[in-house]
């Protein structure tokens, strides 16, 4: 790639669509040559086009798409091709404050309620910046708007309570998703899940970050496939917790190859029809994983 050629680092609306969109491909079963236009995403992820726009030239830049003279962009990597090469999403600098705040709430460095001018004077940022911060949390339901300048988080993992009531939660709505009527797998969707799992147990050098991506794709994908968008609403919401709390966690390679090789016997058994097996294997996973227990902050419960 041609540094002279780079557009700028990608906004984080932008890096977060590009995300979409790649997903979006491998979904669809796009392949080299499909053609898609700037309106057609924005009204698929209810955005407007001016994000789109950047998200697609930043996936121009990997080759992924090429633009067209007139209107639109042609694929140049089909859905499988993307599963063979890694796009790197950078992380912007409002991403780096988001986890930021998500992080020092869950280890209890900041109160429940808090005011904007509380927050640009500790971390020394401007309100606007800070602003686009609060919304993308908002977006995701880690905190709430109140009067005025005024905010708070909402409940979260910061207590030895609240992440045991979390797996409690957990247990009852997962193992349930699989014995929906409506539940339906994705050949596709469950062979990038194996092939992501199998990438863990291969690589030494993967993140804690990207363990943690692939773990929680897996735990939203059973969801997913149970045809309850209220389900996988909630595991989505969990997961967002979740990341705050095990994004730097250090996972041995025992560890990983267990929780591995539960993901496959649950997707094994699904593949069988043998949801009833299934159901039971994945509430025996989260039942040894709610053993994990993380350290809190001092003025945790």
């Amino acid at each position: 790639m041609d540094d002279k050629k780079k557009t700028a680092q990608p906004t984080k609306m932008q890096s977060e669509l590009a995300a979409r969109i790649i997903d979006h491909v491998r979904r669809n079963g796009l392949v080299e040559g499909d053609q898609i236009t700037e309106v057609a995403l924005a009204k698929e992820f209810k955005v407007s086009r001016t994000p789109v726009h950047g998200a697609l030239q930043f996936l121009c830049e990997y080759g992924v798409f090429e633009p067209l003279t007139k209107a639109g962009y042609v694929l140049r990597k089909s859905g499988q091709q993307l599963d063979k090469i890694f796009i790197k999403i950078p992380e912007t600098e409002e991403d780096r404050l988001y986890m930021k705040l998500s992080s020092d709430r869950a280890a209890n460095r900041l109160p429940e309620h808090f005011s904007e001018t509380d927050l640009m004077r500790r971390y020394r940022v401007t309100r606007g910046f800070l602003s686009r911060v609060l919304q993308s949390m908002s977006e995701h339901g880690l905190v709430e708007r109140g009067l005025g300048m005024k905010w708070s988080f909402t409940p979260t993992l910061n207590s030895a309570k609240a992440n045991e009531e979390s797996y409690r939660f957990r247990m009852v709505i997962e193992p349930h998703s699989v014995l929906e009527s409506t539940f339906r797998l994705d050949d596709e969707r469950v062979a990038r899940s194996r092939q992501a799992h199998a990438s863990i147990l291969t690589n030494p050098r993967i993140s804690s970050a990207e363990w943690f991506e692939i773990n929680a794709e897996f735990h939203e994908m059973i969801a997913a496939f149970s045809g309850n968008r209220f389900m996988l609403q909630a595991i989505q919401q969990h997961n967002r917790l979740r990341r705050v709390l095990e994004y730097h966690w250090i996972y041995s390679r025992e560890r990983a190859q267990r929780v591995c090789d539960e993901h496959m016997a649950i997707l094994d058994a699904l593949e069988r029809h043998d949801q009833i097996g299934a159901s039971y294997l994945l509430r025996q996973h989260l039942e040894r994983a709610s053993g994990v227990k993380p350290a809190f902050g001092e003025n945790s419960e």
